[in-house]
């Protein structure tokens, strides 16, 4: 979970599975198995449903409340792990065949589990981080709609070009290719509306997975 629920995570397989690389399916083939849960991102991609990013955001919440040390608490990893465990079964239980999740309503589910383990500290810190990330889209998002300056790219060398958009909405393609109802311009303006001026190359494609 984007500790879009406490401060971003990246893409992760389930440790279980982590061999060789030779044995890891990719992401793509994790996100469409039969009877596994997969989560709709905000640009509307999806992916495999993944507890590590749960952890993650939790576990940055608890960070914001309790300082760096929380990170080496046995008994906030503890925590932590049962948190996790709690807003997976749930929606293991409701969808006992898989399906498929909005981002938000694991985000949902975490606080939810924070109120009810006693955590208000945490849950509210939770609660504010998806408030702040919400209106720093909405505010990126009329100022795509203005007539303020065109959104432009940083170059390796520290220079500014603008914006490619024919290769944005390329990108955005490639990363609907082989995923049904997915919509790619959708996914392009989601991810303009996540983009500022001086964005990296690099950023411009995680935008849109």
């Amino acid at each position: 979970m984007q500790h879009e629920a406490p401060h971003a995570a990246t893409d992760a397989v389930p440790a279980a599975m982590a061999g060789s690389d030779s044995t890891v399916p990719p992401p793509s083939l994790l996100a469409t198995a039969p009877g596994a849960l997969r989560v709709i991102k905000r640009n509307g991609a999806v992916v495999a449903y993944d507890d590590d990013k749960i952890q993650i955001a939790l576990t940055k919440a608890f960070l914001a409340v309790e300082g760096g040390t929380a990170a080496a608490s046995p008994r906030i990893r503890d925590l932590v792990t049962k948190l996790t465990e709690r807003v997976s079964d749930t929606f293991r239980r409701r969808l006992p065949s898989g399906g498929t999740i909005h981002i938000e309503e694991i985000q949902d589910q975490a606080e939810l589990a924070l109120m009810r383990s006693g955590e208000h500290k945490a849950a509210r810190d939770y609660v504010l981080y998806r408030e702040e990330r919400a209106r720093i889209r909405a505010a990126n998002a009329a100022g795509a709609q203005s007539d303020g300056p065109a959104i432009r790219m940083a170059a390796e060398d520290g220079s500014l070009k603008p914006l490619d958009a024919a290769r944005i909405r390329g990108m955005a393609a490639e990363a609907c290719d082989g995923l049904d109802g997915v919509d790619a311009q959708r996914i392009v303006e989601v991810a303009q509306a996540e983009m500022y001026d001086g964005i990296k190359a690099q950023d411009i494609a995680a935008s849109l997975m």
